[in-house]
């Protein structure tokens, strides 16, 4: 979906403002130089369908700190900037009193998200929106080994809402290939993790990603 507003110039008109939204697969900008068009852009935001009747995506936070040698997101989106709780956990309210039933958080490292002005941080973001009155799931993604704290992983095991489902990216299960990939962990301190997590939460779903990565000084058997 695209909105291009053409005619900036009218009557009365004297600073225009520019307006953004950042949706997963729709990126609307436009300038908005009346209250009528802001009306109209509201209008548009309140019928979108975010792609299902069921699935809706919340970005909690955009960028990245954690510069992995494989990634370009820190260069690209910038450091890591977490959204407002409040208006997060707005968001999810009304998505809720539309009939969303999956609610999805959005980051690139969800674990590290922190609100400076309510203090709040991941597993207490995830403790608030599971406690919104209403039939529906939380996932989220993505998650970093290095931030997933027990806190986050007793959040899950008591909340109602929350699936029981998490991807947990490893990317390499070789400690000289985690350091030069910049990942600030060990093989066996994410198995730690994930043995924390299995005995908090028995039936849980887990997935990984794994890169597979070459290098010119390692050479294969010539026989």
């Amino acid at each position: 979906m695209e909105l291009k507003i053409h005619k900036l110039k009218e009557k009365g008109v004297r600073k225009p403002t520019i307006f953004q939204l950042n949706i997963p697969k729709i990126n609307i900008l436009g300038f908005f130089v009346t209250k009528k068009l802001t009306r109209k852009l509201k209008k548009l935001i309140n019928n979108l369908n975010y792609f299902s009747k069921f699935i809706a995506y919340v970005p909690i936070m955009t960028g990245c700190n954690n510069f992995c040698a494989f990634c370009v997101v820190p260069f690209t989106r910038g450091r890591e900037i977490s959204r407002p709780s409040r208006k997060i956990i707005w968001e999810v309210k009304n998505l809720i009193k539309r009939n969303f039933k999956e609610i999805w958080l959005l980051g690139q490292n969800v674990n590290s998200y922190y609100d400076p002005e309510e203090k709040i941080n991941f597993s207490q973001l995830l403790k608030k929106i599971n406690e919104i009155p209403g039939n529906f799931w939380i996932r989220f993604t993505s998650s970093h080994p290095k931030d997933f704290s027990k806190g986050i992983i007793d959040v899950i095991a008591m909340g109602e809402k929350i699936t029981e489902y998490l991807n947990l990216p490893v990317q390499s299960g070789d400690n000289e290939i985690l350091k030069k990939m910049n990942r600030p962990y060990t093989i066996e301190e994410y198995k730690d993790i994930i043995k924390e997590i299995r005995k908090k939460i028995p039936e849980i779903c887990l997935s990984t990603d794994i890169i597979a990565v070459s290098y010119t000084h390692l050479t294969l058997p010539t026989n």
